[in-house]
């Protein structure tokens, strides 16, 4: 399917019915045109999300379930195990 200005200046008019049987790419290509000469070139939809108290929010709890001192022993048994391998294929290399 092609681009078609007239699909554009119908949904201004509120006519969504010149949307069916498109392809849904198609559909969201319409909508973002759509969107940017309605909001303007930079419009970005803020986030409700304030991501600094997120980030406390995670840390606190983290702190209070134990989980942050554990994933740490993992990590640092992990890397224990890793370090042992590399020094038996290096004592097999020899």
């Amino acid at each position: 399917m092609k681009w078609d200005p007239n699909v554009l200046e119908e949904l201004k008019k509120g006519n969504r019915s010149v949307l069916q049987g498109l392809p849904s790419v198609l559909i969201l290509q319409y909508g973002l045109a759509l969107q940017k000469e309605l909001l303007g070139e930079d419009y970005v939809t803020p986030s409700p999300i304030d991501d600094k108290a997120l980030e406390r929010s995670v840390m606190e709890r983290l702190k209070d379930t134990g989980i942050k001192e554990e994933i740490l022993k993992r990590i640092e048994a992990e890397n224990k195990a890793f370090d042992e391998k590399v020094a038996l294929a290096k004592g097999i290399e020899r």
